[in-house]
């Protein structure tokens, strides 16, 4: 099945801007797919990756659009005052619409990657017409992490990539050796790997965050959740939901998938991979 790409101006001024790739052919599918901003990232995608995305889902019979927030991309500047993070669940409800007179779709799934996951995820809290979300590698939901929590996950991260990039790399013993490099932030990172004092626990009570997954989960929305390996949004879950949900076993509903191997923009070809073949499998029972 080919798939027709087409240029739509979007929201109640038309400043909006999205890209439609829709099935050559009427597929019968009532659910359409918005694909949001990966943080300043157009509507392509890292590497073009929201293309190959709109492309696959087109194929497989779902009418999908690339949506600009605006400020971003082909998007001009929005004028009104709201905060992007109260602003942009509202253009994503605008493509939603948009897609919708296109198409006929009345069910939607957004997806996002970083900024854009915590967007989808607004979003589908404010719009019962959202019926799956796809959050890859979110950096928060509703809440800004506390101050404390940042601190922890901060040397979380630094505790791994020291014990798993740095120390294994000649050039780093040679900075050691020669005084060059921060002995304080080494000792400090492998003491948080050795104690485990950085690792995720259950927390002690239940988040507004947890809270607003339990909403979803209780209104029969999908969640599905994207994971670099080792990338912060992994520690940030675990963190907020406890551990067990990363692996499904949290009572929330949540699918995780994990990518080995793969930076925070799933930039390596084979990480992209893995991505779009999961859209695949999950898309079977999107409807």
């Amino acid at each position: 099945m080919s798939a027709r790409e087409e240029v739509l101006r979007i929201g109640p001024s038309r400043a909006l801007v999205g890209v439609a790739t829709r099935p050559e052919a009427h597929s019968g599918k009532g659910t359409g797919v918005v694909l949001l901003n990966a943080g300043l990232v157009h509507h392509v995608g890292p590497a073009r990756l929201w293309v190959q995305a709109a492309r696959r889902l087109a194929d497989r019979g779902f009418p999908a659009l690339r949506l600009d927030f605006s400020g971003i991309g082909d998007s001009p500047d929005s004028e009104s005052t709201l905060r992007f993070e109260s602003r942009a669940p509202k253009e994503a409800r605008a493509a939603m619409d948009a897609l919708g007179e296109l198409t006929g779709a009345a069910r939607f799934v957004l997806i996002g990657l970083c900024s854009g996951a915590e967007i989808a995820f607004k979003t589908a809290l404010e719009d019962s017409r959202v019926s799956a979300v796809v959050l890859v590698n979110a950096p928060r939901f509703l809440e800004e992490p506390d101050a404390g929590l940042v601190a922890r996950l901060e040397r979380r991260q630094a505790a791994r990539y020291y014990w798993s990039v740095a120390l294994r790399n000649p050039r780093s013993w040679l900075k050691i050796l020669r005084g060059r490099a921060d002995l304080g932030s080494v000792a400090r990172a492998l003491w948080t790997r050795i104690a485990r004092s950085g690792a995720p626990r259950e927390p002690s009570q239940e988040s507004p965050d947890a809270r607003a997954f339990r909403e979803l989960r209780g209104r029969g929305v999908a969640l599905h959740l994207v994971l670099s390996e080792g990338d912060w949004a992994e520690d940030y879950l675990a963190a907020i939901l406890g551990p067990s949900a990363l692996q499904g076993d949290s009572g929330l509903g949540l699918v995780v998938a994990s990518v080995p191997a793969a930076d925070h923009l799933l930039t390596p070809l084979r990480a992209q991979e893995t991505l779009l073949d999961t859209l695949d499998r999950w898309s079977a029972n999107w409807g």
